[in-house]
């Protein structure tokens, strides 16, 4: 998708690009970088291996999501990578996966929508050469440290005057 046709998806209320972007952040930077289970039964077929009962096996999202295997080019930002299809149920985990999954993610991925959705009527987000900021550990779950920086600009209209400012913005 060009450039052009990212904002005017944006200005006509679209979700396509803005879905793909959420799940693009998801995967590079996932709020919970892994999860884990003991095993219960007397022995767990996994692959080639058997793991016996006692056992923890890790699945680390950090790694999978960074797999040239499953996305090329792991290390770019590339919100086009999700485009026109949802992500693969087993390489794209920022919610764990299977029965264990989550109980919020949908209740997560709304809010993620709704408030970049927000965020875009007023304002254009500006891209940076600045490096992501550190991650900070908060009980289960990681943040940006510094809270989420973001350079913004107030959007204008097409005679040059500023989109008025949204009344959930200043909450």
């Amino acid at each position: 998708m060009r450039p052009r046709g990212r904002v005017a998806e944006a200005q006509d209320g679209g979700s396509e690009l803005r879905t793909a972007t959420i799940n693009e952040v998801q995967r590079t930077r996932p709020v919970i970088i892994g999860t884990s289970r003991v095993i219960a039964a007397q022995e767990f077929e996994l692959g080639p291996w058997r793991v016996p009962k006692g056992y923890r096996i890790v699945a680390s999202a950090t790694l999978i999501h960074n797999d040239e295997r499953f996305f090329e080019r792991p290390k770019q930002f590339e919100p086009d990578r999700f485009v026109g299809r949802k992500p693969d149920t087993y390489t794209w985990i920022p919610f764990g996966g299977g029965t264990r999954r989550c109980i919020g993610a949908a209740f997560a991925q709304m809010e993620m929508d709704i408030v970049l959705r927000t965020m875009l009527r007023s304002f254009d987000l500006q891209t940076t050469n600045e490096p992501g900021e550190k991650w900070h550990a908060r009980g289960v779950a990681f943040a940006p440290a510094d809270g989420g920086r973001a350079v913004v600009h107030r959007r204008r209209d097409s005679s040059g005057r500023e989109a008025p400012a949204n009344d959930l913005m200043a909450a």
